[in-house]
């Protein structure tokens, strides 16, 4: 597979080229960005390349045995690591391996390239490193063994430990073109019809995991409702209350996809509330709307601007008050309160003629149940 199956991410690809021609290559990197626009792609791709041997202008050959060893996920040079699928955070274990062994990521990754070249070693999940296991994994960021890449993935630079982030070399990503997102729905067989993957594409915020989100059960309906219902203002009736927490309900019977479905419902009421903030601030929708891909979005942002009853100010509030509602569901806030608190600070805010403050059930500590 060359990089031009690897969509977007171009300018990122070009940084990395340059520098291995160069040989200024970095030992240590974090790559941030969205969830779902092809940072674990890109990064997999980043490490066949570096310990292909017949690599030519950044190209893996494909063909010889490191390549076809990595394609099939047993190169003795690559280590991986990735949050387990039943925990909400890296285990120590994962990184030093049990009590007493010599085993685990960081051990992994000190051992002597198998094939005297280069060792890659990609850590996924670096959202969900807890100090423990950070400081575990400290050592090895501030002293990689020679020839040894070490690549960390997030989201948000707010979201890795301090200590993280002064051992690593930042690398961004930006958002997939809707375009592209659409490509990979219908090339990887994700959704069909042609249509209905426009549509997904459209509304994912250049992410495929978001547009994959919104396919199926009733999620692009209910994104309809929810943003048609913030146009309207009526954000505290009872009935939509409701509505809101059976579909948080519906995600799962664990937790963990209820939060995460939470967290979604917030993202799309932040990115309704950054464009009806645009049509205020211009007096009426900016020309960079008419090519913003979510045309939906843009109509109902526009409806929402001229109902609005509150200030300019009082709308930025708002949209602050949405992106604190990741933060309190990672701090495990009980689902049913923060929702019930959540609208009625958005409600708050649509009738405030001065900059609001929180209600109490929004700084409340009743929020660690």
């Amino acid at each position: 597979m060359s990089w031009e199956s690897v969509l977007g991410h171009d300018r990122v690809r070009r940084q990395f080229a340059t520098a291995l021609a160069n040989d200024r290559l970095a030992s240590t990197f974090l790559f941030l960005g969205p969830d779902g626009i092809g940072k674990r792609t890109f990064a997999l791709k980043l490490a066949q390349t570096l310990l292909c041997p017949q690599a030519m202008d950044f190209h893996p050959c494909g063909v010889c045995p490191s390549c076809r060893q990595m394609l099939a996920g047993e190169h003795p040079d690559f280590e991986y690591l990735c949050r387990m699928p039943d925990r909400n955070q890296i285990m120590l274990e994962q990184l030093i391996g049990e009590k007493g062994d010599r085993d685990g990521f960081c051990h992994s990754i000190a051992k002597k390239p198998y094939y005297g070249g280069r060792k890659v070693a990609i850590l996924d999940d670096a959202d969900d490193l807890r100090h423990e296991g950070a400081n575990a994994l400290l050592k090895t960021l501030e002293e990689p063994p020679p020839k040894t890449v070490i690549i960390l993935i997030g989201t948000a630079e707010q979201r890795q430990l301090p200590t993280i982030r002064s051992r690593c070399q930042i690398v961004r990503f930006a958002p997939l073109d809707w375009e592209e997102v659409q490509q990979i729905l219908l090339q990887k067989d994700l959704v069909s019809p042609p249509d209905m993957a426009e549509r997904l594409a459209r509304s994912s915020g250049g992410s495929v995991q978001s547009a994959l989100h919104l396919f199926g059960e009733d999620v692009l309906d209910f994104r309809t409702q929810w943003l048609e219902h913030l146009a309207s203002g009526r954000v505290t009736e009872e009935g939509f209350i409701k509505s809101l927490q059976s579909f948080v309900e519906r995600a799962g019977k664990e937790a963990t996809p209820k939060r995460r479905r939470l967290m979604e419902v917030a993202a799309w009421a932040a990115e309704y509330f950054r464009q009806a903030l645009a049509v205020l601030a211009n007096g009426g929708p900016p020309p960079a709307m008419r090519e913003f891909p979510d045309q939906e979005l843009v109509r109902l942002a526009v409806a929402g601007a001229e109902n609005w009853p509150g200030t300019m100010e009082s709308m930025a509030v708002a949209l602050d008050r949405c992106l604190l509602v990741e933060s309190q569901v990672m701090a495990n806030a009980h689902v049913v309160t923060l929702v019930e608190s959540w609208l009625l600070d958005l409600n708050q805010a649509a009738h405030a003629k001065v900059p609001f403050y929180p209600s109490l059930a929004t700084v409340s500590p009743l929020a660690q149940h």
